[in-house]
């Protein structure tokens, strides 16, 4: 899950960072929600990887550098059904149609 600055879970919840730096200032701040259970943190990690790679140069290209929020989500699903082995195909056939 995505972490928002101010939003109440980022007080309660395990977080990870975005980190960079400005003129030489370090900045930090909120970017995911990690999951309590270990196998599922080890999933979300590797499904966030895999969509990475999912959107890939041709879809940038398609979308002129800047791929919809809605294929990008549909890329998750489609990094998770495929770490779960499970068939990505309905969800492939949607993002062609996109």
């Amino acid at each position: 899950m995505e972490a928002y600055s101010g939003a109440d879970i980022v007080n309660n919840h395990e977080l990870s960072y975005y980190e960079f730096e400005v003129e030489g200032n370090l900045f930090k701040i909120p970017h995911l929600v990690l999951p309590g259970d270990k196998n599922i943190r080890d999933l979300a990690e590797k499904s966030i990887m895999l969509k990475n790679e999912l959107n890939d140069e041709n879809r940038w290209k398609k979308y002129n550098n800047k791929v919809p929020q809605p294929v990008d989500s549909l890329n998750l699903f489609k990094a998770t059904y495929i770490l779960l082995g499970k068939s990505a195909s309905k969800i492939e056939k949607m993002l062609n149609n996109y």
